[in-house]
């Protein structure tokens, strides 16, 4: 088993990477998050720092509470709706948000 912690600190900003590396990152941070559980530190929209423990792996996923019939929702590259496990509810946080990234591989 091997535990890794990635620091967003040391590495160059979200914002001023690349287009095709900001596409790199989603799409290996989506793959992580389909088979580990991942912990995430990010910065709120409202500024305030956040901690979630969250995955995408399937055994996890849940289905919405709301009574509400669906709407579409729009698909967007900035963010990501992932299950937070000690809420086991969804969540989103967007990717230039995101702080540090710690997991363990099984």
């Amino acid at each position: 088993m091997t535990t890794t912690n990635l620091n967003k600190n040391k590495l160059p900003q979200y914002s001023t990477w690349g287009e095709e590396d900001r596409a790199i990152f989603r799409s290996w941070l989506k793959s992580l998050l389909k088979s580990n559980i991942v912990n995430l530190t990010f910065r709120k929209n409202d500024g305030t720092m956040r901690e979630m423990r969250c995955t995408l792996r399937n055994e996890y996923l849940i289905e919405s509470k709301s009574t509400e019939p669906k709407k579409p929702r729009k698909v967007s590259e900035d963010s990501i709706a992932v299950i937070d496990l000690d809420k086991n509810e969804w969540r989103s946080f967007r990717y230039d948000s995101v702080k540090r990234i710690n997991f363990t591989i099984e």
